[in-house]
């Protein structure tokens, strides 16, 4: 590890004493778990499901919708809702289900422009109908957004049961008659559930105190790191999607565009990831994966055909000799710091020196760390369009649309490319790497696989006998 990790090594050993003592844990109890980050989100999840989700292996399986059929030559989803009730006891109809989809849909335009109608069949039927065949509209209704709640009450997998401590304890809601009840029978399916800083969590995970540690991101790797725990135990996962500096603003350093493909040139991909001491971070220099099969081929940049020392040179060329500063957002966490200086040592050389912006609305750059939740070129160029993100390439959106209107493959193909080609161009957005997503996994966690889209489903996941 790099001098900038050292003291780490102390410091989660301490945090273990601090833990210990009131955390040991037979093995039949509930599973046991500590999640980094975002609190509403981690339990929106746990919450609130779709019609259909999304399976660890980013395969679509029933949720809500216990099957489905589709007709039509692909422009009808007919939906069976399955027989189950709100958290608040009611029982969940279709017309209401139907009411949330058409407002969720009605947030997320630019990915769900297809859709032409939704209407309730029966009490428990759902009908939605599409302007024109999507391959990807399945994997689309598994998107978190696309969580089935309403006023606070939601359509599981899981109710809280209680909160007590710190702990938050989820029980799967086909038990919510059990919900009163103060002692869980030891085959429970119950979680147990901490949303918790990334140092605090893996200090309980190395002192016992939990069997899985979830949510780590390139930000706070360097505490995994510094715990030293079995290979086995640390899981980096095999993610894709969008990890890399958004521009901020189009006035100011960063309104040249040819700068703008400067910092991309000159940025040293390979030191940052070797910096944090991960061998299964790969590298990024396209904004849209190689996907592969009949998915276009993600657009190249400008001067990356070049050796490296000829691509630096092209990159101090469009930079010019005059000495700039560039003010970089990055998230609070050890990893981070490690990336900010990964930055100044590659951009030193066109005469940049880079510093550390307090706000994001301060800074002339700043770190999209989002894990694709699809395998589709259509999320990465929603996700880069003007509908989500400012400044843009003004035109993608409208591409989008028409590729999702296009009638056939090849049109919809050369439209995504067109996109793809006119957001790569443009160069608001600086690639890096993958996101790096990773969790800590005792032994005795039963049901866990490395996922391609970081989502392992807690009901899937039980504990061993020791």
């Amino acid at each position: 590890m790099v001098q900038t990790l050292a003291p780490l090594r102390f410091m989660v050993p301490l945090l273990a004493v601090l833990v210990s003592g009131c955390v040991s844990k037979p093995a039949s109890e509930p599973l046991t778990l500590s999640q980094i980050g975002d609190a509403p989100a981690s339990l929106k999840r746990a919450l609130t499901q779709g019609l259909v989700s999304f399976a660890p292996d980013g395969n679509v399986e029933p949720a809500l919708a216990e099957r489905w059929i589709i007709t039509d030559g692909g422009l009808s989803y007919i939906f069976r809702i399955r027989d189950t009730v709100w958290s608040n006891d009611q029982a969940v109809r279709a017309p209401e289900v139907a009411a949330i989809l058409k407002r969720a849909i009605a947030f997320n335009p630019g990915l769900f422009s297809s859709v032409e109608s939704i209407v309730p069949m029966t009490g428990r039927i759902i009908e939605i109908r599409l302007r024109q065949p999507q391959p990807e509209f399945l994997a689309l209704l598994a998107l978190p957004e696309l969580g089935i709640g309403m006023r606070g009450s939601g359509t599981g997998p899981y109710f809280v049961h209680s909160r007590k401590n710190d702990v938050t304890r989820l029980r799967p809601i086909g038990q919510k008659n059990m919900a009163t009840q103060p002692d869980v029978p030891a085959d429970s399916k119950d979680v147990r559930l901490r949303t918790e800083s990334a140092s605090l969590a893996v200090a309980r995970f190395v002192s016992g105190g939990s069997a899985l540690v979830m949510g780590g991101t390139a930000a706070n790797f360097p505490y995994a790191l510094a715990a030293r725990l079995p290979a086995d135990q640390l899981k980096v996962e095999p993610v894709h999607g969008l990890f890399g500096l958004a521009v901020t603003q189009t006035a100011g350093t960063l309104a040249n565009r040819n700068l703008r493909l400067a910092l991309s040139l000159a940025l040293d991909r390979a030191a940052i990831t070797a910096r944090f001491g991960s061998a299964d971070w790969p590298e990024a220099i396209t904004s849209l994966p190689k996907l592969g099969g009949p998915i276009p081929a993600p657009a190249s940049l400008d001067g990356f055909e070049l050796s490296p020392e000829a691509r630096l040179e092209k990159a101090r060329s469009l930079a010019g000799k005059e000495a700039k500063t560039v003010r970089v957002y990055l998230p609070n966490g050890p990893g981070m710091r490690v990336m900010l200086a990964a930055l100044s040592k590659s951009w030193s050389s066109l005469n940049i020196t880079v510093v550390a912006a307090v706000r994001r609305d301060a800074s002339d750059l700043y770190l999209v760390d989002e894990v694709a939740p699809v395998a589709s070129p259509l999320w990465y160029i929603d996700r880069l369009g003007c509908m989500k993100m400012r400044p843009c390439e003004e035109g993608t959106d409208a591409l989008l649309r028409r590729a999702m209107a296009a009638p056939t493959p090849e049109e919809r193909n050369t439209l995504l490319r067109q996109a793809d080609s006119a957001i790569t161009s443009a160069h608001y957005f600086i690639p890096i790497a993958q996101p790096l997503r990773w969790s800590l996994v005792r032994p005795t966690v039963q049901g866990w696989k490395p996922s391609p889209i970081a989502q392992h489903p807690w009901h899937r996941l039980s504990l061993s006998a020791r």
